[in-house]
């Protein structure tokens, strides 16, 4: 049952919404960053403009991974600790042979 338990939180990255706006906030910033330079080499853009999106964009990436990280946390701590965990997990196929009987 501890298996279980544990799988329930364990989700494929794809299927989890927070990683696909994580995913895409990166490939965008990412892009961003790409132009920034193209336009550095042409001498159309100002070096601590550059300089400073990279920074900021470093900062706000952290801030934001940080934060998400302890909410996750806390709320899976709060739902193991109001017991909530076991009445979740509940598997279909006993409920039913349950229900039979």
């Amino acid at each position: 049952m501890a298996a279980k338990n544990s799988d329930i939180f364990e989700k494929n990255p794809l299927s989890s919404k927070k990683f696909l706006v994580f995913l895409i906030s990166e490939i965008s910033w990412k892009a961003i960053l790409i132009l920034m330079i193209v336009m550095f080499e042409l001498g159309l853009l100002p070096t601590i403009l550059m300089m400073s999106v990279i920074i900021i964009a470093g900062f706000v990436e952290a801030v934001a991974l940080g934060g998400q990280a302890i909410v996750d946390r806390y709320v899976r701590v709060a739902r193991i600790t109001a017991g909530l965990l076991t009445k979740d997990i509940e598997d279909p196929e006993e409920e039913e042979k349950d229900n039979q009987e």
